[in-house]
């Protein structure tokens, strides 16, 4: 009996003896795991690629197709004289040609009296001929003037030529028909794009029946219309930009559409609605401002009292104001979307989805 008890207490330690060491094995290969598992995470981490993809995370790179719609709107804007934004690069472009096209006549202006000073050395040393030289001379003079007035004419007639043909250039239904005939090519080529992004259908349907409706409207060669089923189809902007992790919020541009939108409603005295447009602007600017972490303070400032500036006028029913106030605004926007663009777009909540 006794030797019977022995045997099972013996067996008991032999047990309990396994199940510890079973335990340790367990314990240590899950260790083990462990660490291979945080050394892998670290190694990614500090890899370059693991920087590349901390980065894209942040930010995500704007498809061009996307920047080509919102900067064409701004060019058929710009193209009607209405409050366009981003076009002054250009603008500075042609400043450049037109002082360098200066610059030539200045040379060729030069190089002609160099030439007259080099003609009259020569006489004074052809003294023995003088007499038949003043003869030439009178003639040449003779010619000279009539050449000098067939010159000038052909010169008036070729700046009248060229004013014409700048006047047409400058002919703006001209320059926006390739625009947003172009434009429909680029929105069918982005369309996939939207749609991998998750884009809402009912987004992609709206700015599809917006664009046909800015064309229709341009036929008609309507200024005002124009301007705003331009700005009607800019308001989808916000919403596709929406898609992607950006430096500055795409609610940016919203307050860009609403400030435009009252501008644009006050040519038609439609005050109701430009208004709203104003206390959209306020609200959306109200809860946008709060997760802005911009450095210098003034840029917000300046957007506060210019929006502050632009109700006033806008309740007074002033449209010479409206315009020029909704234009600071609009300004202002701007820099602030600058700021976030040349500062990583640093905000206190993250934008985007």
């Amino acid at each position: 009996m006794q030797a019977k008890k022995l045997l099972n207490s013996n067996l008991t330690v032999v047990s309990f003896l396994k199940f510890t060491r079973l335990i340790l094995i367990i314990l240590f290969i899950a260790s083990v795991i462990f660490f291979i598992s945080s050394c892998s995470k670290e190694k990614k981490n500090s890899s370059p690629e693991g920087q590349s993809l901390g980065k894209e995370e942040q930010s995500e790179k704007i498809p061009d197709e996307l920047k080509e719609i919102e900067e064409n709107i701004e060019k058929i804007v710009n193209s009607l004289d209405g409050p366009a934004v981003g076009i002054r690069k250009e603008e500075n472009k042609d400043s450049a040609q037109g002082v360098q096209g200066d610059k030539r006549k200045d040379t060729e202006k030069k190089e002609g009296e160099t030439n007259r000073e080099s003609e009259k050395k020569d006489e004074k040393g052809n003294a023995g001929e003088q007499e038949e030289k003043d003869e030439m001379k009178g003639e040449g003079e003779g010619e000279g003037e009539t050449s000098k007035k067939e010159t000038s004419g052909n010169e008036g007639k070729s700046t009248s030529e060229d004013t014409g043909g700048k006047t047409q250039q400058k002919d703006p239904w001209e320059e926006i028909t390739p625009i947003i005939n172009k434009m429909h090519y680029t929105w069918n080529s982005y369309m996939p794009q939207a749609m991998k992004k998750g884009a809402n259908q009912k987004v992609l349907d709206d700015f599809s029946n917006a664009l046909n409706s800015l064309t229709s409207t341009i036929i008609t060669k309507n200024k005002t219309n124009t301007l705003l089923a331009a700005n009607y189809l800019y308001a989808y902007i916000p919403d596709l930009f929406s898609l992607y992790r950006t430096k500055s919020p795409s609610e940016i541009k919203r307050l860009r559409y609403y400030a435009r939108n009252a501008i644009l409603n006050s040519l038609t005295a439609n005050w109701t609605q430009a208004e709203l447009d104003i206390d959209n602007l306020e609200s959306t600017w109200m809860v946008l401002r709060n997760v802005l972490n911009i450095e210098n303070q003034d840029t917000i400032n300046k957007l506060d009292l210019s929006i502050t500036e632009l109700d006033k006028v806008v309740g007074a029913k002033s449209q010479p104001l409206t315009d020029i106030k909704g234009r600071i605004a609009l300004a202002n926007i701007e820099e602030i979307e600058k700021s976030l663009e040349d500062t990583g777009g640093e905000m206190n909540s993250q934008s985007g989805s």
